[in-house]
This record gives C-alpha cells, sequence and structure tokens, in this order.
C-alpha cells in the first residue's frame, strides 16, 4: 500500500472512530464492558464453598473441586461472553454502526469523499471496516478487563480470554454486513438496523429447529442401538440356554423364541425405531444442507467454550441433570421404563453432541464466505450506483 492509500485509509477509519466516539451508547457500552468483569471481584470460594464479601455461601463449588481462576473463566465464558458480548453489545454495535453506510451514501456526503483519488470498492470496504471498531471496542475491553480479574484475583495466567476478540469481532462481522446491504438498498439506518436483527433472529430459529431435529434423532438412533444390543443379548441368552440343553447348533429362530420369546419385542421396537431414524436423518440433513451457506452466530462463539472452558468442566454442566444409561436387561419391563424417560440420557446428550460439533474451520470458513458475498454485492452496488 502506497503511502498515499495509507493516509486514505487512515483518514476514513479516523473519521469513522470521530463518529463512534460522538455516539452516548459507545461510551456507555465501554463503561459497561469495563465494570462487568470487575464484578466478580467480590466472589471468592473457600472449603465450604462460595463466598460473597463476608457471606459465606452453602455450594457444591469449593477449593476442593476447583480453583477460583477457574471459576472465574468458568463465569465469564459460560455467562459473561455469551449474555453481553454475543447479545447485549451486539445489539448496541448495530444500534450505533447501522446508520454509517445510509449516511455515507446520503446525497452531498459520498461525493466528497469520490473527489478524493480512491477507489470505490477500497472507500466502501474501509468505511465497512470502521464500523468493526465499536465492536472491536467493546470485546477488547471487557476481554482485558476479564484477563486482569481471572489473573490478579484468581491467580490464574489465562490468556486464551483473548481469544474472544476475534471470535466475537467474527460473529458481529457477519451482522454488519448484512447491515450495510440493506442500508445500501433502503437508505435508512433504523430500517437497516430492524431487518438485520430480523435476519439474526431468523439465523436462531433456523439453528434451533436444526438442534431440536438433531436432539430427535440422536434419542431414535440411541433408541434403535439399545434395542439392537438388547436383541443380542436376548440371542446370546436363548443359544447358551439351549447348548445346556444338549441342542446341537445352528438353532433356528422358532428354537430361539421358544427359550426366550423376548427376542421378539426387542425386534418388533427395532422394527418401530428403524423408520423413525430414517425420518429424523433425513430431515436434519436436509436443514443442514440449507444451513450450510448461511453465517452461523451462535456456533461461532460457541467455539469459545471449546477452547477456555475446561473439557471435564464442560462435560459436567453439559450432563447435569442427564440420566446414566441404565445396563442392558432381558426384561421387557426395563425396555419399558427406558420409554418412559423425561430426560435425556448421558448416551443420548453424547450422540448429540458429537453430530453436532463441526470442526472451527467449516464454521468459520462457511460463514466467511457468506460474508465475502454479501461484502461483494454491497461494492457491486457501490461501484455502480451513479451518486
Amino acid at each position: 500500500m502506497s503511502s498515499m492509500s495509507f493516509r486514505q485509509t487512515h483518514a476514513i477509519l479516523a473519521d469513522a472512530i470521530r463518529d463512534l466516539r460522538a455516539g452516548r451508547l459507545f461510551w456507555l457500552a465501554l463503561i459497561v464492558s469495563t465494570v462487568l468483569p470487575l464484578a466478580l471481584l467480590p466472589i471468592g470460594i473457600n472449603e465450604n464453598g462460595l463466598t460473597v464479601f463476608h457471606w459465606e455461601l452453602d455450594a457444591p463449588i469449593n477449593t476442593g473441586t476447583t480453583t477460583l481462576g477457574n471459576l472465574y473463566l468458568a463465569v465469564i465464558a459460560i455467562i459473561g461472553i455469551p449474555l453481553w458480548l454475543t447479545w447485549g453489545a451486539t445489539i448496541v454495535a448495530l444500534v450505533s454502526t447501522s446508520g454509517m453506510i445510509p449516511s455515507f451514501v446520503a446525497s452531498g456526503s459520498v461525493e466528497f469523499s469520490l473527489a478524493k483519488p480512491i477507489g470505490r470498492v477500497r472507500l466502501f470496504l474501509t468505511k465497512w471496516a470502521g464500523g468493526l471498531l465499536f465492536a472491536a471496542a467493546q470485546v477488547g475491553v471487557f476481554c482485558l478487563s476479564a484477563f486482569l480479574v481471572v489473573w490478579i484475583r484468581g491467580g490464574m495466567f489465562a490468556p486464551e480470554i483473548l481469544l474472544a476478540i476475534p471470535i466475537v469481532l467474527s460473529m458481529f462481522a457477519y451482522l454488519h454486513a448484512i447491515s450495510a446491504l440493506f442500508g445500501m438498498l433502503t437508505g435508512s439506518g433504523n430500517a437497516a438496523m430492524l431487518m438485520t436483527i430480523g435476519v439474526w433472529f431468523a439465523l436462531f430459529v433456523v439453528a434451533a429447529t436444526e438442534a431440536s431435529f438433531l436432539q430427535q434423532r440422536a434419542q431414535r438412533e440411541v433408541a434403535l442401538e439399545r434395542a439392537e444390543e438388547k436383541i443380542e443379548v436376548r440371542e446370546e441368552f436363548a443359544r447358551r440356554k439351549l447348548e445346556r440343553d444338549g441342542v446341537s447348533p445352528p438353532y433356528s429362530r422358532e428354537q430361539m423364541l421358544e427359550v426366550n420369546p423376548t427376542i421378539e419385542w426387542a425386534e418388533d421396537e427395532a422394527d418401530r425405531l428403524r423408520p423413525a431414524v430414517e425420518t429424523w436423518t433425513t430431515w436434519h440433513e436436509r436443514l443442514s444442507l440449507v444451513r450450510a451457506p448461511l453465517p452461523k452466530t451462535g456456533e461461532t462463539t460457541d467455539l469459545l467454550g471449546r477452547w477456555i472452558v475446561d473439557t471435564d468442566d464442560a462435560q459436567r454442566l453439559m450432563f447435569m441433570g442427564a440420566e446414566e444409561d441404565d445396563e442392558i436387561d432381558e426384561s421387557p419391563e426395563d425396555e419399558d421404563e427406558t420409554a418412559r424417560r423425561g430426560g435425556p440420557t448421558r448416551a443420548e446428550v453424547e450422540r448429540a453432541v458429537e453430530l453436532a460439533t463441526k470442526p472451527a474451520w467449516w464454521i468459520l470458513g462457511t460463514s466467511y464466505a457468506f460474508t465475502g458475498v454479501v461484502l461483494g454485492i454491497c461494492c457491486l452496488i457501490f461501484a455502480r450506483r451513479d451518486f
């Protein structure tokens, strides 16, 4: 980049920073991002449980199960980042930046910028990147504050907290690109903001529907595996019984059913579950195909859970309330009891997690590709528009 191009880019970004600093929401969000991690300072742990200032609370979390640094890290990763950075700060950022592109392309504003020797595509992309500075400031301040709290108060050096900066910024970039496109099409900041939030909600609904389909698929697959295992166990029981009775192999189906008629009950259950497994697998795969080119806002921020929170701690939280699988029994009563369970079993949760866990490169790559296409459309409109 030549010195003139660098000066032009710097001037556009500096202008964007001045616009952001002029808004009260910027400073309000910055204060909240700084103060939220500091709310952890009064919280401590001892051998009996949690402490808040001089009060002591009975809790399963104590110095025997975790450290103060790990406790802070878990609270920040599971509560602070998802609730504030993913939702609160992002909504504030959309409200503050949705009017940047419409006001920029308004009559009398863009002509002044186009009068300078700068390409239209670079001009638009630089202006769009200026909007990312709002989110970058909020995320950066929050992560720095959280890092210092975990280090100084929790006694744990955890630089992985800073991974939230590129991850949350990526998630905001998906939405900021959509907002820029709506701003170019409508010329209204309010319309762009509302339409972007609507698209964000639609993405959330589609993701939640896919998760529901996935849970249904996992439940049926685990139930089918359990039924097939019971068939094997009961057939083995029948073979051993026939062997003890002096019957020579091979054993016919009629002989095995005569010794153990519960084999047929397990086979009927497996036959009933196979079509359900195929149906839910088909619908889940179709919806996954629809979601493939769309931005993964929730899955992007969920990457922080993989990289920041300890795996064992995450699994304990995930399986909280899930029932342990019972040993496979030969009686049909046990099968009926399994079908009557209200909550997901550990196996069902594990299967759902296994099916849902996608590699980071796929989550980020498809989302970046979507963002690139949207920005490409914006650049095409901006380059061809007659100002």
